[in-house]
């Protein structure tokens, strides 16, 4: 980090570099240092990273969506092997015990519809592409737990069913669940982590949402959120179980076979109550009510 800072600082000082916890696809460092005119600055390096995440980052300066402004980007390998990226630091971490989960709800609803609110131009995101990749969660290969999250029955509801893609296209997140949001004092000040961002349905973001929604917090807080969300954007939401059911098989994909990580993980943000069985009984009445449709 100290060639990285140099090279764009070359009067730079640096006072600390730690990692930053949290992350799952990606490594991140906060870096401190004193400019040569005494201000003091953070700076947030993210690796790995591509063009387009710059870009994007970029784009959204200018929009009413909170996200890290760029600041540089490397894929030279000089500073690192799979591209880098560096951010500007923004003063907020994950937070999974909102004091009002009903909120917490609202505001996570309220940012992925300006996201999704974003004026598409025939050329903003020309390194974005268009694709429904949720609808590769149908050929999943098999896991240990296929039968638990009735993965069976879901594939054979989706048997045929093709959605009719009702709605305009936009700039999706790919991947919008509190684990990617940024809160400070019970407020959301960033969205975190584009690398999955593409262009699609609205509905493929929001039925992930709904399904990381469902485990992590419930019912309420589902209802809550997507009550929220269709109040902001007026879309055709007759295909909704369709995404539902893919977004079901990815998290059974993404579990793999194993519920051990979500209590590992959540302990340390104080979530004591996310056990394997709990996670097991929310996600199951999720799948249920897709099945029950």
């Amino acid at each position: 980090m100290n060639a990285l800072i140099h090279h764009l600082r070359p009067a730079a000082k640096i006072i600390e570099t730690r990692p930053l916890t949290g992350g799952i696809s990606a490594q991140t460092t906060l870096i401190l240092f004193e400019e040569d005119c005494g201000e003091q600055t953070n700076w947030v390096v993210r690796t790995p990273a591509t063009q387009a995440m710059f870009d994007l980052l970029k784009f959204l300066e200018n929009t009413a969506v909170s996200a890290p402004a760029p600041r540089y980007f490397d894929d030279s390998g000089q500073f690192a092997d799979d591209g880098l990226l560096v951010m500007s630091f923004i003063d907020g971490e994950m937070h999974f015990t909102p004091a009002n989960p009903l909120e917490y709800a609202n505001q996570l609803a309220e940012q992925l519809a300006a996201i999704h609110a974003i004026a598409l131009q025939t050329d903003a995101f020309p390194f974005l592409e268009q694709n429904s990749s949720l609808n590769q969660e149908r050929k999943n290969r098999p896991t240990a737990l296929d039968s638990v999250f009735k993965v069976d029955q879901i594939k054979a509801k989706l048997e045929g069913w093709q959605p009719r893609l009702r709605n305009k296209p936009v700039l999706l997140h790919g991947d919008f669940w509190p684990g990617n949001a940024l809160w400070h004092s019970d407020k959301l000040v960033a969205v975190i982590d584009w690398e999955d961002a593409h262009l699609g349905d609205p509905l493929m973001d929001l039925a992930k949402s709904r399904a990381e929604l469902a485990w992590i917090f419930g019912q309420d807080v589902l209802h809550q959120f997507t009550q929220r969300y269709k109040a902001l954007m007026p879309l055709d939401y007759s295909d909704l179980p369709f995404w539902d059911s893919l977004a079901a098989l990815r998290f059974a994909r993404l579990c793999d076979g194993d519920l051990d990580w979500f209590e590992a993980f959540f302990t340390e943000y104080g979530r004591y109550d996310l056990t394997s069985t709990v996670v097991t009984q929310r996600i199951l009445w999720f799948i249920n009510q897709i099945l029950n449709e």
